[in-house]
C-alpha cells in the first residue's frame, strides 16, 4: 500500500514538474517578438505614423540608422535624430498611400537573451505628391534589435538598395 502511494505521488510530482517547465501556450517566443519588430515597422510606415516607427527604436544616443537617399547613404546617430528623420520621411500631412512598403523573407537570428538580428527585404513604393512619378525600391533591410525591460527595440538599422546591373 505504501510502495503504491509513493508511487503515485511521485508520479503527480513528475507531472507538475513537466507541466511547470512547459511554455504557456499564449507566450510568445523571442523570434516572434522580434518578427513582430519588423511587422510593426512596416505598418507605422505603410499608416504614416511617425510616433509608431520612433518608439520601435531604443531610446539611447548610440542607436543608428544607415540607410540610402538621394544623396547615396547616410548614417544618423542617436534616437533624437532618428526621431526627427523618422518626423520628415513620415509626415502625417502626406496622403495616405504616399509610402507603401511590403517586406520579404524576414528571418530573426536570435544571438543572446537580449540581442538579435532581423534580415530581410524590403519593397518601397513611392507615389506623388512626394515623388514626380512612382518610383519603387528594392532594398535589403537589417536590424539589430536589443531586448529592454522585456521588449525588443530596434538598435541598429541598416538599408541598402539591391545593385543595380
Amino acid at each position: 500500500m505504501r510502495t503504491r502511494t509513493f508511487i503515485r505521488l511521485l508520479s503527480c510530482m513528475c507531472m507538475v514538474v513537466c507541466l511547470y517547465g512547459m511554455p504557456a501556450a499564449s507566450a510568445t517566443s523571442d523570434e516572434e517578438d522580434v518578427l513582430q519588430v519588423a511587422t510593426n515597422f512596416v505598418k507605422a510606415f505603410n499608416t504614416n505614423d511617425y510616433k509608431l516607427i520612433y518608439s520601435l527604436y531604443l531610446q539611447s544616443p548610440k542607436t543608428s540608422k544607415f540607410i540610402i537617399n538621394k544623396a547615396g547613404a547616410f548614417l544618423y546617430q542617436g534616437w533624437e535624430e532618428i526621431g526627427e528623420q523618422c518626423k520628415n520621411t513620415l509626415n502625417p500631412e502626406y496622403p495616405k498611400g504616399s509610402f507603401y512598403v511590403t517586406l520579404h523573407n524576414p528571418e530573426a537570428n536570435i544571438l543572446t537573451d537580449n540581442v538579435a538580428v532581423l534580415t530581410g527585404y524590403i519593397v518601397l513604393t513611392v507615389n506623388p505628391p512626394i515623388a514626380k512619378e512612382q518610383t519603387i525600391i528594392q532594398a535589403r533591410l537589417t536590424f539589430v534589435v536589443q531586448k529592454l525591460g522585456g521588449k525588443w527595440y530596434i538598435a541598429h538599422e541598416h538599408t541598402s538598395a539591391f545593385p543595380t546591373e
